[in-house]
């Protein structure tokens, strides 16, 4: 997978030094920032997430230290979430081939996308 990634500015582009160095992910070495972008396509409509690197990372090891807190109450930081977010039960289940897969198809079928709209509910990890 090839990295997508920022276009530094130009050097002569009149700008304030925040802005022309927020292109990149680490000052020191200039190595810019990467875009990660996924396209889902449900019910015939394709929807886009685009994510910048370093904000959803610095989210992410927020939610992930304060989960601790909690112990596992992940319901308790939705407020954190960036955009809209929600929680769901998710008990294991002995006829899964992947763990709590009946748990997210079950939340998707609330918010009305049968199985039938989808391919599959991959584990990420």
């Amino acid at each position: 997978m090839t990295k997508i990634s920022l276009e530094p500015f130009a050097i002569d582009d009149d700008l304030e030094t925040a802005v022309a160095y927020w292109v990149y992910i680490d000052i020191q070495t200039r190595s810019t920032r990467g875009v990660f972008i996924i396209g889902v396509h449900v019910l015939d409509q394709t929807f886009y997430l685009m994510e910048f690197q370093c904000r959803f990372e610095h989210w992410l090891r927020q939610v992930l230290s304060s989960v601790r807190h909690v112990q596992g109450g992940v319901q308790k930081l939705v407020g954190r979430c960036l955009g809209g977010a929600d929680t769901f039960k998710h008990p294991k289940s002995k006829n899964e081939q992947i763990s709590c897969e009946t748990s997210v198809l079950n939340v998707f079928r609330k918010l009305g996308i049968a199985r039938s709209d989808w391919c599959r509910c991959y584990m990420l990890f």
